[in-house]
């Protein structure tokens, strides 16, 4: 048969008829010649298609007859946009046996002022067509069942005994779009936010292909408890004793998955890219992810053992002349565990303890030093031996240290956070003294020298003051010798002369940079210089009163090149994102503090490459001090990461030795 109208037999016949009782039953619009037989096989007209009915009804030549015995009326199709099927519903009359009130459930399709009653349709098709006589609109259902649209064709209302309304309403509720009905006066609607979550994690299903565990959330508004994955915005509550409907907030939902996905909560994903099927979490993450999430609004449960977070500790001691008695208690969200129970588990190696009920507890990672101090060599003696030996480790031995700080120290590489960020690169420009520079520096090396090493030798601790005395003396110097002598502040300097040699053809590039130091005398020097030379330059130091004008003007300005910054003052908390380059003047003995400088300049709205550059004396102390920060560095980042750098307490005098070598 043919797949499209058949024009010729259109233009034989007089007329066609559509009887609406008959293609009611069929839910297929047939069109049917003067003898009854079909003229069209074509889908579009059968399935309803608005279009396809449209071009018949053009043709003033179909008819339609609504039920047996009705007079033909000629068809016509509504040139509109759809209307929209709103559920009304009333409460009924109460019913004693049930204890509750029937439902009278009726409907009407709206269209901005246009509102047709459901008993005058005369049949609707699930295609989204309906009948009124012989007229045909369009109509969209809202998420209704469509056998609820047909049992109220023709009809005011319907009424849902008592006894099935709570089901009516949960299946109205889950099934239709907020907007499309039109709820009892006697029922509430609700903004009541989420009181918990509720995350269960469990093996994948064996038909499935994920790795990790699976994650089902839900989320609890009071007693009542909605899946994630459930579509409807609004929810039966019967729990309460009262019946009400609850809105939910899609908002903090969002949030909800957002915070366990920064947890340690993944998509599954496969090869063609994320699917939106569920929430995986690798078996290694889950302790760590459970900790992560705040415990007064997270419920996880494990394969249908709730997991808890410690809440709270307390304490009892009993003392006497020779002996003290500790008692100790962790709470778990209501439940306790007592401490010879957690420590007992923390010796296995575990962070878990079972609780009364049956639950878990989780012991958080940084509490272990707690249990090491109340039972010493609980975690070894590895770490306290190593401590005392000094730099002489190897990796397994860094290895091990790590493991005992890591859960103390939380650490975010700031090119893991801020992958926009263009490059950063660092330079060393090693600068070599004059003569009367270096008989300068090497006649006080030669004092300290002295001093120190005959009244410390083979000492452990050297004497602090004359050692800070020293390491001070000797930096000013191979920074300005004017530093030490202000007599001799106009006299030349390497670090100076490099740093004018830099910063001329960067000046005449019309590009900025910032020069740090933490000696406020070497700043004057510098500015001097800077002077003399034509540069203009701001300044920012501890006597700075306008810190925000000061920094305004630096980035705005198209004249000021070099901003002088002392280092304890601006080096941190600064926005200087107009500079590209930057010079640290003299060396810090930690070297976080020289990052946090650098990173005035390289931050967040940074959009070119910045340019870092470290002047170094060459044969100085400050070599020895680079070197020995270099080893340092090392053994840090070798068991965790770059962190606090060097401190004064860590010189040994094999160490004082070496730098004033």
């Amino acid at each position: 048969m043919s797949s499209r109208c058949d024009a010729e037999r259109w233009e034989a016949d007089d007329r066609w008829l559509i009887d609406l009782e008959r293609c009611q039953t069929d839910q297929e619009i047939a069109i049917e010649d003067t003898f009854g037989d079909p003229i069209t096989t074509e889908p579009a007209v059968q399935r309803g298609a608005p279009w396809a009915l449209r071009r018949v009804a053009e043709t003033s030549r179909c008819d339609v007859i609504v039920a047996s015995g009705d007079a033909r009326e000629r068809l016509t199709v509504d040139e509109g946009l759809p209307f929209r099927f709103v559920i009304t519903i009333d409460d009924g009359a109460y019913d004693p046996a049930a204890d509750g009130r029937s439902l009278v459930v009726g409907a009407a399709l709206h269209r901005d002022d246009e509102v047709i009653e459901s008993e005058q349709l005369s049949a609707v098709f699930e295609s989204g067509l309906a009948f009124v006589g012989a007229h045909a609109v369009r109509v969209t259902l809202g998420g209704a069942p469509f056998e609820w649209a047909l049992a109220l064709r023709g009809r005011r209302h319907v009424e849902v005994a008592a006894g099935d309304a709570t089901r009516f309403l949960r299946k109205l509720l889950d099934r239709c779009r907020r907007g499309s009905y039109h709820l009892p006066a006697s029922l509430p609607v609700v903004e009541e936010g989420i009181t918990s979550v509720h995350v269960r994690v469990h093996k994948p299903e064996p038909a499935t292909t994920e790795r990790g565990l699976s994650v089902d959330v839900s989320f609890d508004y009071g007693p009542t408890r909605v899946p994630w994955r459930d579509v409807s915005d609004r929810v039966l509550d019967d729990a309460s004793g009262r019946r009400r409907v609850i809105a939910r907030d899609a908002d903090a939902e969002q949030s909800a998955i957002a915070e366990l996905l920064g947890a340690g909560v993944r998509w599954p994903t496969t090869m063609r890219g994320r699917t939106e099927r569920g929430l995986t979490i690798a078996a290694s993450r889950l302790t760590r992810a459970i900790l992560a999430l705040p415990a007064d609004r997270y419920v996880v449960e494990a394969d249908g053992v709730v997991m808890r977070q410690a809440t709270s500790t307390s304490f009892r001691v009993e003392t006497n002349i020779d002996w003290f008695d500790l008692e100790a208690s962790v709470d778990f969200g209501g439940l306790s565990a007592s401490m010879p129970a957690l420590l007992k588990a923390a010796r296995r190696g575990e962070h878990l303890v079972r609780l009364g009920d049956g639950s878990i507890g989780i012991l958080p990672e940084e509490w272990l030093a707690l249990f090491d101090f109340l039972n010493p060599g609980m975690l070894g003696s590895g770490i306290r031996a190593t401590a005392r030996r000094g730099f002489g480790v190897d990796g397994e031995t860094a290895a091990r240290i790590g493991r005992g700080l890591r859960p103390f120290v939380l650490q975010r590489k700031k090119a893991e956070v801020l992958t926009e960020l263009p490059p950063r690169i660092d330079q060393t420009i090693r600068c070599v003294m004059e003569d009367e520079q270096r008989a300068q520096y090497d006649r006080v090396k030669k004092y300290y020298q002295k001093v120190l090493l005959t009244r410390c030798p083979g000492d452990e601790e050297p004497s602090r003051f004359v050692v800070l005395e020293a390491l001070l003396r000797l930096r000013q110097i191979a920074c300005h010798p004017g530093l030490v002598d202000p007599e001799l502040a106009g006299r030349p300097s390497a670090k100076i002369d490099a740093l004018l040699e830099h910063l001329e053809p960067i000046v005449r590039q019309r590009k900025k940079a910032l020069v740090f130091s933490q000696f406020t005398s070497l700043l004057d020097i510098a500015g001097r210089a800077l002077d003399t030379r034509g540069i203009r330059s701001e300044r920012l130091d501890g006597s700075t009163a306008d810190r925000r004008g000061v920094v305004e003007r630096f980035q705005a300005s198209t004249t000021c090149s070099v901003f002088l910054v002392s280092l304890k003052a601006g080096g941190v908390g600064l926005n200087l994102t107009a500079a590209e380059y930057v010079f640290i003047l003299d060396p810090w003995w930690n070297p976080a503090v020289e990052a946090q400088a650098v990173d005035r300049a390289h931050r967040l709205g940074q959009t070119k490459p910045v340019v870092a550059y470290r002047l170094l004396c060459h044969d100085t102390i400050e070599d020895r001090v680079a070197e020995l920060q270099a080893k340092k560095r090392e053994l840090v980042t070798s068991v965790f990461s770059e962190t606090e750098g060097m401190r004064f307490g860590s010189l040994s005098a094999s160490d004082v030795e070496s730098l004033l070598a």
